[in-house]
């Protein structure tokens, strides 16, 4: 996670817990959000991204046995949340391969599994292609031949497209029009997102979607579309567009979600696994348990 993106989607909402080993040298960081509401302090995950977890380094020095690394893990795991400041509520999403939480349970911390959808692109265009639903690949190639698919133009209208579908969703942070086109604009000048539109013949934009990646993965992170000038298989042809640019970078696709059972299944349809990560939280008393699992379905 860099600077940059905090600065720009939690501005003075973001800070760190570091772990230093005996020697005094950085061996754990973890990344979090603090926000102000009903008079109270909230921790809450990073916007817009599914996970974020813990970063280690093992001590250098020969290979360490299974239970000194499994020792190590437990240990940092405790000495990050435990430096976490005190929140009425704080809700954590942890990367798919951090699952040693079982002394944060000791200590009240509770748990649940999420999902996503990851797609492995090593297999190449034409066998992605083909795992695709065959009804999937229909409208893919329907939309083809309606729709123009353009790369990072009409920005603030692809904003405005996303913004529509934002507030549809329970979202930990709301975002201005300026903060999520901010957002855009300095992936893109990154080399570390895009955006693609489909139009219409007569330049109207259909629908857009906004990918990022990182070193491992591209993240279908945006998407919304025009209610009024909507195309069967618009959504399912950017989707297909961000997949391929998954497999021209040699990187994984994660579509970010699919926790419901409609949206799951339509990601599963492009071939995609689900993917399992760990959520914790802890509440300080059955009140906030109650705002919790009211307001973030804790």
């Amino acid at each position: 996670m860099q600077p940059w993106y905090l600065d720009i989607m939690a501005p003075d909402q973001w800070d760190v817990v570091l772990h230093f080993d005996k020697e005094e040298q950085l061996d754990g960081i973890h990344t979090f959000c603090i926000q102000k509401k009903w008079n109270s302090t909230l921790i809450l995950p990073i916007p817009l991204i599914p996970y974020s977890g813990i970063w280690y380094k093992y001590p250098s020095g020969g290979t360490l046995k299974a239970n000194t690394q499994l020792s190590f893990r437990h240990d940092m795991m405790v000495s990050l949340m435990d430096q976490l400041p005190v929140a009425s509520i704080a809700i954590q999403n942890l990367r798919p391969m951090q699952t040693d939480i079982l002394p944060l349970m000791w200590k009240k911390w509770k748990h649940q599994v999420r999902f996503t959808f990851y797609l492995d692109t090593r297999a190449g265009k034409e066998q992605l292609l083909a795992n695709i639903k065959s009804s999937l690949r229909n409208e893919i190639r329907s939309a083809e031949k309606k729709l123009y698919i353009k790369f990072n133009e009409d920005l603030p209208s692809a904003v405005g497209l996303f913004q529509q579908k934002l507030r549809d969703k329970r979202a930990y942070f709301s975002h201005s029009d300026e903060k999520l086109l901010k957002l855009v604009q300095n992936c893109i000048e990154r080399n570390q997102g895009t955006i693609i539109n489909t139009y219409q013949a007569n330049t109207d934009l259909v629908a857009s979607t906004f990918f990022v990646w990182d070193s491992e993965q591209v993240y279908y992170m945006l998407s919304g579309n025009s209610d009024a000038k909507m195309e069967k298989g618009a959504n399912a042809l950017l989707i297909w567009q961000g997949i391929q640019l998954a497999a021209d970078k040699s990187l994984g696709f994660n579509f970010e979600g699919g926790m419901s059972k409609g949206i799951g299944q339509y990601f599963a349809g492009f071939g995609a696994q689900t993917q399992p990560y760990l959520q914790i939280n802890r509440c300080v008393n059955q009140f906030w348990s109650f705002i919790g699992q009211l307001r973030f379905g804790l």
